[in-house]
């Protein structure tokens, strides 16, 4: 601490070495700094101070600090060599195990140096599976073996090193992982395993599918599976709690997730059918979202140059590397209070009626689910979330909004329908102070519960959050547009109402407002009178 990064010396600091981000939320804490970096392929290391963060990307990183009050300078070297030497190259499970299965490789040409080799791992941190160390040697191989890297070999001019991107929540030590804040836990968001040390519990959650950190004390090791990841911590003595990856602040604000880190990839599903849309009717990802939402059974899409694929059936969403496009989950239910081994309630954790669910029988929870969508989409609005017991297949339909749950049989779960669609990050909804309903901090704090207050309102057509300024405001009208606004989010809620119902399926839909305008050709200027036949009343 108190301290300013430089390069290669105490007087070597050029602002090419790095780059500042001084807006929300990178500005607001060490934590979300440090996340920030995370997520930057070529980033050496942070300086952060009040009001700052800076990315450094000197290819030969950080190698030196002078005396600063206020500052705070840290290497990132997420990549460990597994027995503390260098001339290795990676095995399986032991010494002999080595299978092309385990890993990707690239040559020269793709991966022209060990950072270049680092970048292809990291692209593949939210990929299934993700990358789980590298091995190079000249040549480039990305491990994503599903177990991980388990032990190495001598070769001399070899590297094998661990990808191990993990940081402090909140300092770390004496703090306890939470959900969406200090009070909220629930033993579903982790794993529990014992007799574990802290690099074993790191291992564990690399090699667990949709790990987003750890907690660890004497021993005791939570790998983390929140969907939403951990947001908070609280202080308790001994223990540790560490976020896996970079993930930013609105990375699981609605229910899209971008498979394979978002960046170019193909997706595929034996199990699901596709269903493309060519880019002359849906020429923007936010429209190919709708499109699926609109889609009972619609599992996820695909979007690129040459338009939107929307994937439907029974079954999820995969993906692999390359392509134009990228592909993106639709995942439109999330768990309240933890999900499983609760029972879904109205107002309260007693406030249960025959009135407020529909009852039905699911094969699954995905069948129950689709039984919710259906049912909004022919009593319009109507599902706001549903409770499902996977033993007697019981799947309660809820229609009543979901303000809480209560202790239930482990095989249950209740999940809320939240079919938010992002209209844009770093942006502000557009419209009249008329047009919204804002609520206080202590009404709605977290996006989460901001999410829940718009579910909760018969009236609310999308939300618009800042956490920066503490703002959460449930939209009444339809929003069409946004304006920059960096730290705010603005969200969709994709279900129609009764009114948008009826005038979507009124054969005559207006141009452009329809009233007070004059239809035209291809452009504005463009009316010749070989278009149209006039009528005149005589």
């Amino acid at each position: 601490m108190n301290r300013a990064c430089r390069g290669q010396d105490e007087m070597d600091n050029l602002d090419s070495h790095y780059l500042v981000f001084t807006a929300w939320p990178e500005n607001s804490s060490m934590d979300a700094c440090q996340r920030l970096c995370m997520r930057t392929e070529v980033c050496k290391g942070i300086e952060f101070r009040l009001g700052a963060c800076e990315i450094w990307t000197l290819p030969d990183g950080i190698q030196a600090s002078v005396s600063a009050p206020g500052r705070a300078c840290f290497r990132y070297r997420p990549f460990r060599t597994l027995d503390g030497f260098s001339d290795r190259v990676c095995r399986g499970s032991g010494v002999s195990d080595t299978q092309s299965s385990y890993y990707s490789i690239y040559s020269p040409v793709e991966a022209p140096s060990l950072d270049s080799c680092k970048a292809l791992c990291m692209r593949k941190r939210g990929s299934t599976p993700s990358c789980r160390g590298i091995e190079y040697r000249g040549w480039c191989e990305v491990w994503t073996r599903l177990e991980g890297i388990g032990a190495v070999a001598v070769s001399p001019g070899s590297q094998c090193l661990h990808y191990l991107p993990f940081i402090n929540i909140e300092g770390g030590i004496n703090r306890a992982c939470r959900g969406s804040d200090p009070r909220d836990t629930y033993s579903s968001y982790y794993s529990f395993f014992s007799g574990r040390t802290v690099d074993e519990c790191k291992i564990l959650c690399t090699t667990t599918a949709g790990c987003k950190g750890i907690e660890f004390r004497d021993g005791r090791c939570e790998v983390w599976t929140r969907r939403a990841g951990i947001q908070a911590s609280t202080y308790t003595k001994g223990s540790l709690c560490m976020s896996y990856g970079g993930y930013d602040a609105f990375e699981d604000s609605h229910a899209f997730t971008a498979l394979n880190g978002g960046y170019p990839s193909t997706c595929h599903a034996a199990a699901l059918t596709a269903f493309s849309v060519g880019v002359q009717q849906v020429s923007t990802l936010y429209g190919c979202q709708l499109r699926c939402v609109s889609m009972p059974g619609c599992r996820g899409v695909g979007f690129g140059s040459a338009g939107c694929t929307v994937w439907l059936g029974s079954g999820e969403l995969s993906v692999s590397d390359g392509g134009s496009g990228t592909c993106h989950s639709f995942l439109p239910f999330r768990d309240v209070d933890g999900g499983e081994g609760r029972a879904c309630r109205g107002g309260s954790p007693d406030d249960v009626q025959s009135s407020y669910y529909l009852q039905r029988s699911a094969a699954s929870l995905q069948d129950c689910q689709d039984l919710c969508v259906r049912q909004s989409e022919s009593d319009v609005t109507s599902c706001k979330g549903v409770s499902y017991d996977s033993v007697s297949g019981t799947c309660l339909v809820w229609t009543l909004a979901i303000e809480a749950t209560a202790p239930e049989s482990p095989t249950s779960v209740c999940q809320r329908y939240e079919p938010f669609v992002e209209m844009g990050r770093d942006r502000a909804c557009s419209g009249s102070s008329s047009d919204y309903m804002q609520l206080s901090f202590s009404q709605a704090s977290s996006l989460d519960a901001c999410r829940g207050q718009c579910v909760a309102n018969v009236s609310c057509t999308g939300i618009e959050f800042s956490q920066q300024r503490l703002r959460c405001r449930l939209w009444l009208r339809r929003v069409q547009s946004t304006l920059p606004e960096p730290g705010t989010i603005c969200l969709r809620l994709a279900v129609q109402r009764l009114e948008e119902v009826a005038e979507s399926a009124d054969a005559f839909q207006p141009v452009e407002g329809g009233s007070g305008r004059a239809c035209r050709g291809a452009d504005s200027t463009d009316s010749s009178a070989a278009y149209y036949d006039y009528y005149h009343p005589s």
